[in-house]
């Protein structure tokens, strides 16, 4: 996880959903990065009770710089979403940017950006239980997630970085104001 630790970003859902997930796959870590203030701070303010049992399987990092949050990314293999509101999700192509498999809840810019089960796994938001399952099915079906955080990164590269934005702007204009450009 990455991101502001506020309600509306399903970051109760997501701790909540964490005890089934390890209960099931005991060797799996998560990184939640992201808060105000140190990583100390963030898990004093956030770690519940059901969590205590898994501690040393969750780790809080507080506020990073964004290329500590880079070299996070480059050791992850999931990255979770979710929001239950995300009108864009930057942090979506974030993650295809670092070539990880991503569940995502199904709401605004996630369900824009990823294709159920082709790019991504969506959830019903404020779902721990849907959760819980799209991590799961990420983390033991490895085959599925290369497949997923492969066809993620090649989308991403066809759709989002500049050159694919530009020629989408670039076709806009033109539309607008035919033979502009031929005076």
């Amino acid at each position: 996880y990455s991101g502001r630790f506020v309600d509306r970003k399903g970051i109760r859902e997501l701790l909540q959903a964490i005890p089934t997930v390890l209960g099931e796959l005991p060797e799996v870590r998560f990184v939640l990065i992201g808060g105000y203030g140190g990583g100390a701070e963030i898990e004093r303010a956030w770690l519940i009770d059901a969590l205590l049992p898994y501690r040393s399987q969750v780790h809080f990092t507080g506020w990073l710089t964004p290329s500590e949050v880079a070299r996070w990314y480059c050791v992850a293999d999931i990255l979770v979403v979710p929001s239950w509101y995300e009108p864009f999700g930057m942090v979506i192509l974030e993650g295809l940017l670092h070539g990880l498999a991503i569940a995502a809840a199904a709401v605004g810019g996630p369900a824009e950006i990823l294709e159920h089960a082709r790019t991504g796994i969506l959830f019903p938001p404020r779902d721990a239980k849907e959760l819980a399952e799209a991590v799961l099915r990420l983390a033991k079906d490895l085959p599925l997630r290369k497949r997923i955080a492969l066809a993620g990164a090649e989308q991403l590269r066809r759709t989002w970085l500049w050159p694919a934005l530009v020629k989408a702007m670039r076709s806009v204009y033109e539309e607008l104001a035919p033979n502009r450009g031929s005076h």
